[in-house]
């Protein structure tokens, strides 16, 4: 093919000296040399290709034996190491083999000379029982028990109480989360009170019934501001009384002689309809989209003072509806009607409708379950709840068990004050 090429390359010169380059006898050379110069290219790939699929091939078998050599090389290392290991099992096995026959040996030469030996041995005194055990020393034992014992229980005791995290008396409040108790609220029985709550309005023990009422003066004295006195109350999580507390503060504000208006602003699980035995609708979220009138929404409760505003019906978007520019008109239109408003709302640590609303109210009124939140979970909430910088009004320590727990309460609780209230009362 390279002879061809050739001579069709000098073909090619000679005619261009007597032809032009459009000449049909040129062009048909030049046609022929790019034919001749494709099969060459095309010949000369298929070689290199060939050559490389033979290099490939040599290649991989060359892995292959270095890879098969290698592995030689590992079994025989092996092999040396079991070999050696083998001679030094071998020789302790020789070794000890000799111990052992030397040692029998010994052994039946002394039981033979042993035998030929006559004792030396006597009894000079009889033993004697003593009259008192040596050990154990009962009452030395006893005593260390009993004060290693009590050492080791207040040890534990402490060490439980360091871990423990949870929030249980006023002063972890003031301390830890940096709110001013407003009051506690102390853990009543099942059965003393009517209804689904209990409220100071239909009949609840003394010591409850006391403590709303010096929260709520603790409230009224937490602002000297003029206007009306809008509350949200919110906890931290579900389960820790924010409702029985909200409803409790309203009907308390109510009996001091105020217009107070207690709003159900839970429109995920609403519950002040069902403490106050009325319709959920309409209410709150029925008034914020514009299907009911104030006027139909707010109705008044059995409590001389107070209006409720339920929470109507669950709308999908609930914080839309709280966070809306109507929602703040209308709790700055209720200034105009009412002392005071208590916003109920859900908890801060689940959903963002508290931190929310709490940029239309005048204050936030924190419910901490006593034995029952954390520490670190009630910081987030309170964290949360500070991103819109509201005023926090204190913090409501909640579910107290004053029986149970008497060592926590002792410096804020006195029995004997409670039950001269009452008798008084009786």
């Amino acid at each position: 093919m390279k002879a061809e090429l050739a001579q069709l390359q000098t073909q090619q010169t000679q005619l261009s000296e007597k032809l032009g380059d459009k000449h049909p006898d040129l062009i048909k050379v030049r046609t022929a040399i790019t034919l001749a110069q494709t099969k060459l290219d095309g010949e000369i790939a298929k070689v290199v290709q060939s050559v490389r699929n033979e290099y490939q091939a040599a290649l991989a078998k060359e892995n292959s034996l270095n890879s098969a050599l290698d592995q030689q090389k590992t079994e025989a290392q092996s092999m040396n190491r079991k070999a050696i290991d083998y001679g030094v099992l071998d020789r302790d096995v020789q070794s000890s083999k000799q111990i052992y026959e030397s040692l029998l040996q010994r052994a039946k030469e002394t039981g033979v000379s042993s035998e030929l030996k006559t004792s030396n041995i006597r009894v000079v005194d009889a033993a004697e029982r003593p009259r008192t055990p040596a050990s154990p020393r009962k009452i030395l034992n006893l005593t260390l028990a009993l004060f290693g014992g009590s050492l080791f229980a207040v040890s534990l005791a402490f060490f439980f109480e360091y871990l423990d995290s949870r929030i249980k008396t006023p002063d972890e409040i003031r301390t830890h989360l940096g709110l001013s108790p407003l009051g506690m609220v102390p853990a009543i029985a099942e059965g003393s009170w009517k209804g689904l709550e209990p409220l100071i309005s239909t009949g609840v023990p003394p010591g409850f019934a006391e403590a709303m009422r010096a929260i709520r003066t603790n409230v009224l004295f937490s602002s000297a501001e003029e206007g009306a006195r809008t509350l949200v109350v919110t906890s931290t999580g579900p389960g820790e009384g924010k409702t029985t507390i909200a409803c409790n503060l309203a009907i308390a504000l109510a009996q001091s002689g105020q217009r107070v208006l207690l709003i159900d602003g839970d429109m995920r699980r609403p519950r002040v309809h069902d403490v106050f035995r009325q319709n959920q609708e309409p209410g709150l979220s029925n008034l914020m989209v514009g299907h009911a009138a104030p006027s139909a929404c707010i109705r008044k409760s059995s409590v001389v003072g107070l209006w409720l505003l339920t929470a109507g019906r669950v709308p999908p978007n609930p914080a839309e509806l709280v966070g809306s520019q109507r929602f703040k008109e209308f709790i700055r239109s209720l200034g105009e009607h009412f002392d005071s408003v208590i916003l109920d709302t859900p908890p801060a640590l689940a959903v963002t409708d508290a931190a929310i609303a709490a940029s239309a109210a005048s204050g936030i009124v924190f419910v901490v379950g006593a034995e029952m939140t954390s520490r670190q979970a009630a910081k987030i909430a309170i964290e949360q709840l500070q991103n819109g910088r509201p005023r926090f009004v204190g913090a409501i320590l909640n579910r107290v068990e004053l029986e149970r727990n008497a060592y926590y309460y002792s410096g804020y609780y006195n029995r004997e004050y409670v039950q001269y209230y009452q008798a008084a009362g009786r």
